[in-house]
Parts: structure tokens; C-alpha cells; sequence
């Protein structure tokens, strides 16, 4: 006997940041599944959010939660960057105050069982493999404990990170705008008050340094290069990554003054910036990275997830209520976000003139 696929208004593929955005945003009155590879967060590294994230939180009655969840603020950046001095941006003057450096794992925790809660079904632990168009949307098969099963859906929305699993099913072609790579590890820091809330960049000649403290007595420590220029073999373990930075001295000084010490907590993960041709079409749409992914140099990577996820949850409704004949809208609004972001990259990257002339920064400055 065959049974009739569940049937949902919305199933997202992907349940970080942005597809949570999408589900909170959609919930109540909308029938909401997500379907993910994972049943619970894992650590990641990313743990910026800008200031402006504070109305998105609030407006999807996340924020008093949020603030009682231990992430430490963000009240600027240091960086040695424009020149060989260190210069200091605070968000002092910020309209939305200061940013946080996320406890990614609690974060993405938080938003799962928000949107568990509002009544998002969730298909844990399983994995896309099939999308077929039906009279009323679609058909999406995933495979979960070895069994493949169907669940329909009006509009099916592309929340599956760089992989972007729907819209490489749809043949949908994406960008790749650069070839960015990041080799990151973790460690353990006695705070210094001289360095608490703020992150630091700074500027070598075969790429960039980030660090930053994280909830828990932690620091992230990363070098951000492009493949064409370094394959990182070089840092073999933390320890080699940790000489390499110290060979900076102004970020030498910082990572002294923490004690920072590494645990064995590393990664290397792309970091390239990518785009798709179009972020919607016949009742779907993408957002967060499977939509655009940003430089690290932004730290907009989740607020972007976020946002994107909202504006995909409100302009699903309009289209819904019969508003917009068309998802078009988020397409033209994804199209302006992506224009201002080059811009703004191109920017930043033509800021270190002490280095135009290596193959890193000529790289850099060719892209736009």
C-alpha cells in the first residue's frame, strides 16, 4: 500500500543560521520542515555578529535569551592594516551598540530549538538526494538510517551552505570570485583587559591574520591566503601555525600578553567568495551561503544568514498572500547586496599599498 508523502508549505534544506532565519520568520500560520545532515550543532569557526544583528534577534524574539547566553562582546577591531601601525575601530558611535563573539555551538542551539519550538518539523541526521517538480511544487527525497523517503512541498528554500545542494540539483551556476583558504586553530587565554572585546587583523605579504577571544577562556587564531599563492602545508599542527603568527610583533605582543595557548582543536576550511547567478526562481529560493558566501574580512557571514533568512521568510509571505505574483523581489534585493559587498571588499583590499606588489595582494586587487 503506498502512503502519501508529508506534506509541508516550506521545506529548507540546511538548519544553520540561515535556514533557522527562514524557519522563525515563516512560523506561525505556514507549515515549516527542515531536513539536515546533523542533529545538533557542532563547533565552527565564525563567531562574529555585527551589531546589527541585535533587530534581527529581536524581531524573531530571540534577543532576551541571547543576551543571557554568555557571548562576550565585540566592542571593536584593532588592526595593522593601512600601515605598519595598529589602528582602532570601536563601534562606540554604532547605532545597534557593540557586536558578540558567538559561542557558535550554543548560538546555533539556540536557534534550532527556537524554531522547534514555534513547530518547525525537523529531519534530523538525513540527506538530500532528489527534487522533482509536481503539479503543486515539489517532490525532495532524502535518505535517513538507510531508508529513502519523500516529503512535498509548496516552495523549497537552499539553506545548505557552500554546497548549495538544491541549487546545484537545479543546475543553477555559481561564481567563485576567489581562492581563499583559511587555516585556523583554537586555544585556551589568561584575558589581558588591554585586548578583552576586541578582535585584531593584520596584513602580511602572503595574506591576513585574525584573532579573537571567545566565550570560555578561549581565542581563535587564524591566517587567511589564497591556494594560488600558499597550500598551508606549513602549518602542520598548531604549534607551527602559532610560530608563523609570533613572527608578526605587534601580533606577537597580543598573543603574549594572553598566554594564548593551543589546544588541539584545528581546521583548514574554505574562504573563498562565491555567488549563484540567480538566488530564486520558480518557488524556490537560496539564502545565507548557499546564496553568496562573503570574504571572512567582512564578518557579515552570519549576519548575512540571518538577514537573508528573514528576507526570504517575508517576501515567501507576501508571495503566499497573493502580494507578489513572483519570488523576483529577493532575487533584485540579493542582486544589491551582493554589488555593495564587492565594493566594499575591493575596498578594504586596496587599503595595504605596502604590499601591491606581491602575488597575494595583485590577486586581491584583480578580482573586481
Amino acid at each position: 500500500m503506498n502512503h502519501k508523502p508529508d506534506s509541508y508549505d516550506i521545506v529548507i534544506l540546511g538548519a544553520g543560521p540561515a535556514g533557522c532565519s527562514a524557519a522563525i520568520n515563516l512560523l506561525p500560520g505556514i507549515q515549516v520542515a527542515i531536513i539536515d545532515r546533523t542533529e545538533k550543532s557542532k563547533f565552527k569557526i565564525g563567531e562574529s555578529l555585527a551589531p546589527a544583528s541585535k533587530r534581527i534577534l529581536k524581531e524573531m524574539q530571540l534577543w532576551d535569551s541571547f543576551i543571557t547566553q554568555g557571548h562576550q562582546p565585540c566592542y571593536g577591531n584593532r588592526s595593522v592594516w593601512a600601515s605598519n601601525n595598529i589602528d582602532e575601530t570601536d563601534f562606540l558611535q554604532d547605532i545597534d551598540g557593540h557586536g558578540w563573539h558567538l559561542d557558535r555551538e550554543k548560538f546555533e542551539h539556540q536557534l534550532r530549538e527556537h524554531a522547534l519550538t514555534k513547530g518547525t518539523k525537523f529531519y534530523n541526521r538525513a540527506i538530500f538526494k532528489s527534487l522533482d517538480k509536481t503539479k503543486n511544487g515539489w517532490q525532495i527525497g532524502f535518505k535517513k538510517d538507510n531508508k529513502i523517503s519523500t516529503i512535498e512541498a509548496s516552495i523549497v528554500i537552499d539553506a545548505g551552505g557552500r554546497a548549495a545542494p538544491l541549487s546545484k540539483q537545479l543546475k543553477i551556476h555559481r561564481i567563485n570570485n576567489d581562492h581563499m583558504v583559511c587555516s585556523w586553530i583554537r586555544g585556551h587565554e589568561k584575558t589581558s583587559h588591554v585586548d578583552a572585546g576586541f578582535s585584531y587583523v593584520q596584513a602580511t605579504k602572503n595574506g591576513w591574520w585574525y584573532t579573537a577571544p571567545i566565550p570560555g577562556g578561549k581565542r581563535i587564531l587564524s591566517f587567511h591566503t589564497d591556494t594560488r599563492i600558499s597550500t598551508l602545508s606549513h602549518f602542520s599542527n598548531s604549534q607551527t601555525q602559532l610560530n608563523a603568527a609570533k613572527q608578526q610583533s605587534q601580533l606577537a605582543e597580543l598573543l603574549n600578553r594572553c598566554e594564548f595557548t593551543p589546544d588541539k582543536t584545528q581546521g583548514r576550511i574554505a574562504a573563498h567568495s562565491s555567488t549563484l547567478t540567480r538566488y530564486s526562481g520558480e518557488n524556490w529560493l537560496a539564502v545565507g551561503d548557499a546564496a553568496m558566501c562573503l570574504d571572512p574580512i567582512s564578518s557579515q557571514g552570519i549576519f548575512n544568514s540571518l538577514y537573508t533568512g528573514l528576507y526570504a521568510a517575508k517576501t515567501i509571505r507576501q508571495y503566499l498572500d497573493g502580494k507578489l505574483i513572483d519570488l523576483c523581489d529577493y532575487n533584485q534585493a540579493l542582486q544589491t547586496i551582493w554589488s555593495s559587498y564587492l565594493l566594499h571588499a575591493d575596498y578594504w583590499y586596496s587599503i595595504p599599498e605596502r604590499w601591491k606588489q606581491s602575488p597575494f595582494w595583485k590577486l586581491k586587487s584583480s578580482l573586481n
